[in-house]
């Protein structure tokens, strides 16, 4: 498990083939949409301030990943819904890891496969507290065709270069 800062986030998408949109004047590259990623699944929940609920869906779409190797999940906005945050849990399981920078610093969260238990926790906690987090799950160095979003509009949201089904056999 390591944590990221904005350039070692950035560099590690452009060493996995992951597109960036580094448009002139843009200020911080942003991903780019991918045009091979036909398969859409979209998911409203009401996961948000509900750990039951959030960890539930938190163990689906790290399910959904597959096999990889590493995966990025890329935090890109929070403070939306404040109140819901808890970020004194948050930055306490950022010191389990022996990270001390804020989450601003370091919106990177870089996870190996042995880390598979901490993706989810973490995943369930960006759920619960209404951020915005991408997940980008790689193997052998390589993207692996698949991106999760989170949304702190309460949806996630599944692209893939192949049709995969991550919602519940009630949803």
């Amino acid at each position: 498990m390591d944590f990221l800062d904005h350039t070692l986030t950035w560099d590690w998408c452009r060493e996995h083939g992951v597109a960036l949109d580094e448009g002139e004047g843009s200020v911080a590259p942003r991903l780019a949409d991918d045009p091979t990623l036909t398969h859409r699944e979209r998911e409203v929940h009401s996961a948000a301030a509900d750990t039951a609920a959030a960890r539930a869906l938190a163990g689906r779409l790290a399910a959904a990943l597959g096999a990889w190797d590493e995966c990025l999940a890329w935090v890109t906005d929070w403070d939306v819904w404040q109140n819901e945050e808890d970020w004194p849990r948050y930055y306490a399981w950022r010191a389990r890891f022996g990270e001390r920078r804020s989450l601003s610093a370091a919106p990177g969260h870089l996870f190996d496969a042995e880390d598979a238990d901490a993706l989810g926790e973490f995943l369930a906690h960006a759920i619960e507290c209404g951020w915005d987090v991408t997940l980008l799950p790689a193997r052998l160095g390589r993207s692996t065709g698949l991106r999760v979003r989170t949304s702190h509009d309460e949806w996630v949201e599944l692209r893939a270069a192949r049709p995969i089904d991550f919602r519940s056999p009630a949803a």
